[in-house]
């Protein structure tokens, strides 16, 4: 039994490949009777899968112990925290009841938000721009100082605490380890924070006409801009579009309530609270091309 972000958890049969992409998810682009996806990998032509065998890796999400064994607690924590709550949302925008309450809300909002950090792209992302930031900082202070060996960090309850360099690079081989906390306190400290701003976002599902239906990958959730100008690739741009296939009948996309936002500007108090907790209309749209 391990506790992990104050959820006690009790062992299990231990998965030793684990998905990055739910399998429970996969299944709803399965069409009627077919057990096997048809997909398409990098620099190959296409072939048949079952879900259970897509967007997966082994040990994915296991810590290292120092006995040698595997601690699979945050696995556990994903699937009873975010898949099982989160799913069914899905499959309920999916079948085509739009009414959701703030509780499904947040609950399909943590899964996108998951979903986005959880990837093998993910971790390469947050990795790269680690690195970038240690070793500009490292070069930074050695050219003011090179006798200095330490920093002074101020976090962001304003405390400050002193870093040496050697330590700033312990942090970064953990970020670099797979199988380290480290990695995992990053991204899904992102996704939490992440969820909060998605559930205020305006929602709406596109489902297709005709024959027509959608496909997913094993990145499915993504940020389109529409604004050309090198701003960034924030959740925050007003013309960031998230795009997320809910199944083989059903898109969502998330868009930025720009009257909301514009509301929120001219109100506080008790009226600001009033705005905030109204639930948002979801908007159903027929698919055209993006």
């Amino acid at each position: 039994m391990s506790e992990l972000w104050g959820v006690t958890l009790r062992g299990v049969a231990r998965p030793k490949q684990q998905h990055y992409v739910t399998k429970a998810y996969l299944e709803g682009f399965l069409s009627p009777s077919e057990q096997l996806l048809v997909c398409y990998g990098r620099g190959k032509g296409p072939f048949r899968s079952s879900p259970a065998e897509l967007a997966c890796q082994r040990n994915y999400y296991a810590l290292k112990k120092d006995d040698g064994t595997w601690d699979d607690s945050i696995e556990t924590l994903i699937g009873q925290t975010v898949e099982s709550p989160g799913l069914p949302v899905i499959q309920k925008l999916a079948s085509g009841n739009t009414r959701l309450s703030w509780q499904d809300r947040n609950r399909i909002s943590l899964l996108i938000a998951f979903q986005e950090m959880r990837t093998p792209s993910a971790r390469e992302r947050t990795r790269a721009f680690s690195k970038v930031l240690h070793d500009r900082v490292a070069h930074d202070i050695k050219a003011a100082n090179p006798l200095q060996d330490s920093i002074q960090i101020v976090g962001e309850s304003g405390k400050a605490s002193t870093a040496s360099l050697d330590e700033m690079t312990e942090v970064l081989d953990e970020i670099c380890d797979d199988h380290s906390m480290e990695i995992h306190r990053m991204l899904m400290g992102t996704a939490l924070k992440l969820s909060d701003l998605l559930r205020y976002m305006k929602f709406t599902v596109h489902y297709p006409t005709g024959n027509e239906e959608f496909v997913t990958t094993d990145t499915p959730v993504i940020r389109v801009f529409h604004n050309p100008a090198p701003l960034g690739t924030g959740v925050n741009r007003s013309d960031v579009e998230i795009r997320f296939p809910l199944s083989r009948k059903a898109f969502l996309t998330l868009t930025h309530d720009a009257r909301l936002m514009e509301l929120l500007g001219r109100t506080s108090g008790a009226k600001r609270s009033r705005l905030l907790r109204a639930l948002p209309e979801i908007r159903i749209r027929p698919h055209r091309r993006f």
